[in-house]
C-alpha cells in the first residue's frame, strides 16, 4: 500500500487580518508575528508532523525563513526527512542542486532586502525626529487617557493573540495535568491575578 502524503502550507502573517486566499494546501498552519521574530511554535510543529513525501507549500521565500543560515537549515532538515519545498512567488524545484542553489541565492536576496528595510526605517525614523516629529501615536505619547481608553481594545486583542500563540507549545503540558494537578494551576493563577479562581477551576 503506498504512503499516504499530503501537502502542507505555512503561513507567516503580519496581523492577523492578513489575506489567505493562496492556500492550496489540505493541511495548512498559521503564525503571527514578525519576519525577524525568531519564535515560531506553529512552523516547528509543523515541521514535528511531516512525513517523508510530503510538500510544503509557501507563498514567498521571506514567509518561512528569517535570515539565510535559518534557511539553510530548514533545507537541510527538509531534505533529511524527504519533504519538499514549494514557493508559490519563485517556482523552484528543491530536488535537483540547481534548484538548492538558486534558492540560496534567493535567501541572500532577501536577507540583503529584509537589512535595507530596517535601514531605511531608522534613518526614516531619525530624520522624522529631527524634524520634530516622533513615532508612535502622539496621543498615547501624551498620555492622553480619552486616548488610551479609545484604543485599549484593540491594544488588549493584539497582546490577548500574542499570548495565545506563545502558550501554544505548553498547552498541551498543561492539558496533560488536568484534572489531577488543575486545582494546583488555578490557585497559582489567582493568586497571580487576585481573583478567588473560581473560572479557572471551573474550566
Amino acid at each position: 500500500m503506498a504512503p499516504i502524503v499530503s501537502t502542507r502550507c505555512f503561513v507567516r502573517c503580519s496581523s492577523p487580518s492578513c489575506s489567505s486566499a493562496a492556500r492550496p494546501a489540505a493541511q495548512d498552519v498559521q503564525e503571527y508575528g514578525s519576519g525577524a521574530d525568531k519564535h515560531r511554535p506553529a512552523l516547528a510543529r509543523l515541521l514535528g508532523g511531516i512525513a517523508p513525501g510530503d510538500t510544503l507549500v509557501v507563498v514567498h521565500l521571506d514567509r518561512l525563513a528569517w535570515s539565510l543560515t535559518h534557511l539553510i537549515q530548514l533545507l537541510d532538515t527538509l531534505t533529511a526527512l524527504g519533504v519538499g519545498l514549494r514557493l508559490l512567488r519563485n517556482p523552484i524545484d528543491t530536488g535537483s542542486p540547481a534548484g538548492r542553489f538558486s534558492l540560496h541565492i534567493i535567501g541572500a536576496v532577501a536577507e540583503l532586502e529584509q537589512a535595507l528595510n530596517i535601514e531605511r526605517t531608522k534613518a526614516g525614523v531619525a530624520a522624522a525626529a529631527r524634524n520634530g516629529r516622533l513615532p508612535g501615536h502622539s496621543g498615547l505619547r501624551a498620555r492622553d487617557a480619552a486616548v488610551t481608553q479609545k484604543l485599549a481594545p484593540a491594544r488588549q486583542a493584539r497582546a490577548l493573540n500574542r499570548a495565545r500563540h506563545g502558550l501554544a507549545p505548553w498547552l498541551p503540558y498543561i492539558e496533560a495535568q488536568r484534572p489531577a494537578a488543575w486545582e494546583t494551576v488555578a490557585r497559582h493563577i489567582a493568586e497571580a491575578s487576585g481573583s478567588d479562581g473560581q473560572r479557572c477551576r471551573s474550566g
